[in-house]
Order: structure tokens, then sequence, then C-alpha cells
């Protein structure tokens, strides 16, 4: 899968939607690519949901919980590291929708931001850009 096209769009263009997009939960779906990742032993940071689940789970203040929602709102499902370069990829459903949160963090990382809908897309960008 040839991704070089995606900057022809510029660097805030949406991002590419790269995966035919099969008919499994996100979750799903970022197991398998968090899997891949183990077993090729690339490492990447992945926010675990039980963070989201505390903040939204009224056992801390509120000012905590806005404080910690401002660093946390956007962020992708996944930020690969190689070696000399980082991908952050956000992982949606086959109608999963981008948020404002995750449109805006998109435009901080550019041409390093990529919006995957199916295990065989993610494979191909880490295989792409595993070297």
């Amino acid at each position: 899968m040839d991704l070089s096209k995606k900057t022809q769009l510029g660097k805030f263009a949406k991002p590419p939607d790269i995966g035919k997009a099969l008919d499994i939960p996100e979750s799903a779906l970022q197991e398998q690519c968090e899997q891949y990742l183990k077993i090729l032993r690339i490492p990447f940071i992945r926010i675990p949901d039980s963070i989201y689940r505390l903040i939204n789970s009224g056992k801390i203040p509120i000012n905590v919980k806005l404080k910690i929602s401002q660093y946390l709102k956007g962020l992708p499902d996944l930020t690969i590291l190689f070696k000399n370069k980082y991908l952050c990829v956000e992982l949606k459903s086959k109608k999963g929708k981008q948020t404002q949160g995750q449109k805006n963090f998109q435009k901080t990382v550019g041409d390093n931001y990529y919006l995957v809908r199916s295990f065989d897309a993610f494979r191909s960008l880490v295989d792409e850009n595993n070297n």
C-alpha cells in the first residue's frame, strides 16, 4: 500500500482513511493491532481504558478531571515508536468518526497521523515503516 500520496493533500488535510472497513468493534481491531506490534517487538504507547473510566467515574474532583481531560483529549489509540520516527494511529470501526479533539490533535502532528479501519491496512502501514 503506497501511502506517499498522503502528503499531496497538505499538512493539515484529512488523514488518509486507509483500509476497507470490516464490521468489527474498534476494541477488537485495537486488540489485533496491539498483538501484531507485540509480536514484532515494536514499542507503542496506549492510554489504558481504565484511565478514562477513572476520569469519568466521579471519584476525582472536577477541577482535576478537567485538567487531566484537556491533556488526554484527542490522543490517538496508538502511538507507534520506530527508530527514527513515530506514527499516531487512530483506529475506527466501519462507521466510526473522529471527534473534534482527535481532529485537533491530528493538526498538531500532521503527516504522522493515520486513520485506520482494518487490520490489513494497519499491518501494511507498520510493515512499510518498520525498516
